[in-house]
């Protein structure tokens, strides 16, 4: 099992900029082929922001989005480059970025000791 979290461990950094591009592929959807209407629950949902996006249409929603995507793939450059503040950003990112956050917050669980 061990051998399994150092694999892990070390394409870790992969992991928040794949939430990244997946909140910017959602944004870019929304851009391109939404149609609005009233949003339920089960709608577009890769993340919070995205899914605020959808439902509004609004360009504060976009940039937010599209900001948090950057801090999140920024965040997986930081892990590589083993930065102090790689924690912090995707910390901050994966929380907005929920439930596709759980990636960036995946990859602080498994560089804990590092």
């Amino acid at each position: 099992m061990r051998k399994v979290i150092d694999n892990l461990q070390t394409i870790s950094w992969l992991f928040p900029v794949f939430s990244g591009f997946i909140v910017i592929s959602c944004v870019v959807y929304c851009l391109i082929w939404w149609q609005p209407h009233a949003m339920t629950i089960f709608d577009v949902d890769c993340s919070i922001v995205c899914w605020n996006f959808c439902r509004t249409m609004s360009k504060f929603w976009a940039a937010i989005a599209i900001i948090v995507a950057s801090l999140s793939v920024f965040s997986g450059i930081l892990f590589k480059l083993r930065n102090k503040y790689a924690i912090v950003t995707a910390a901050f990112s994966g929380v907005l970025t929920l439930p596709v956050g759980v990636l960036p917050l995946l990859t602080i669980w498994l560089n804990r000791n590092s």
